[in-house]
């Protein structure tokens, strides 16, 4: 029998399920940090793209995005160069292939604002960069 905390998990794990089901675009905002995304989001993932939800396996050396027909897309910043974040091993190619491929979700890009609190980091740099999300990131109309 399932304790009341399990229940209220259950809940409103079954509420935050139904967002990705229902979003066709989802855009993901986090900070990179120590080359990676928050541990919060980390646990987001793992209790909400879930086996039979966001995957299926069909044999043990191949699976199956159930989540077709989706685009994703990444909004970060970092203390490194964005550059970084987006080469091969990186944060950026883990998502686009280990996490959205891997659920059927095709990956349209990722926006990093790197070198934060840096010499280069300026207002001017970071409204130009929040110019440039608001053209990529389609409205929710």
């Amino acid at each position: 029998m399932a304790t009341p905390s399990a229940w209220r998990t259950n809940q409103r794990l079954s509420v935050i399920k139904a967002w990705p089901a229902r979003a066709d675009h989802p855009v993901f905002v986090f900070p990179i940090w120590r080359a990676d995304e928050p541990a919060i989001l980390k646990g987001w993932l793992d209790r909400v793209l879930t086996p039979q939800f966001a995957y299926r396996y069909e044999s043990r050396l191949n699976s199956r995005g159930l989540l077709k027909g989706k685009t994703a897309q990444i909004i970060s910043s970092s203390h490194g160069p964005a550059f970084v974040s987006k080469m091969y091993g990186s944060t950026v190619t883990r998502w686009k292939h280990s996490i959205l491929k891997f659920c059927g979700v095709k990956f349209t890009g990722a926006s990093i604002l790197g070198c934060i609190d840096s010499k280069v980091d300026t207002a001017e740099r970071r409204e130009a960069f929040t110019q440039k999300i608001c053209n990529t990131v389609p409205s929710a109309e």
